[in-house]
């Protein structure tokens, strides 16, 4: 018990690494990054060292994917326009995450139950 909670200042540092984001910007997805950690956490093998810095990478990267799904989806109602963060919806930047999200998942593959997958949508 207690070890088998991530660490959210490593979380939140590969976060701010993958998403461009700092101080008070990352802070804000805190929430995302830990529910991110815990649906990865889920999926860890019993044995899995959850202290692997893959793990922390593959959930920093799923946030910063989601993030940058949910400032692009055109459906939110909040008008998010970052300096130097154009973001197309068909491609650019959410599809470079989305393809990093993928490879930290690989990375973590190993860790990870073999019988659950993403499903690809």
């Amino acid at each position: 018990g207690g070890g088998d909670v991530l660490d959210e200042e490593r979380l939140l540092a590969g976060f701010a690494l993958l998403a461009g984001t700092a101080g008070q910007e990352t802070e804000k997805w805190a929430p995302l990054c830990r529910a991110c950690a815990e649906e990865l956490e889920g999926r860890l093998r019993r044995d899995a060292d959850r202290e692997d810095e893959r793990v922390y990478l593959a959930a920093a990267a799923e946030a910063a994917y989601r993030r940058a799904m949910i400032l692009h989806s055109g459906q939110s109602g909040l008008n998010f326009s970052g300096p130097g963060l154009s973001v197309t919806a068909n491609g650019g930047h959410g599809e470079d995450l989305r393809r990093l999200r993928d490879e930290m998942l690989a990375l973590c593959s190993g860790l990870l139950e073999d019988d659950v997958v993403f499903s690809a949508v």
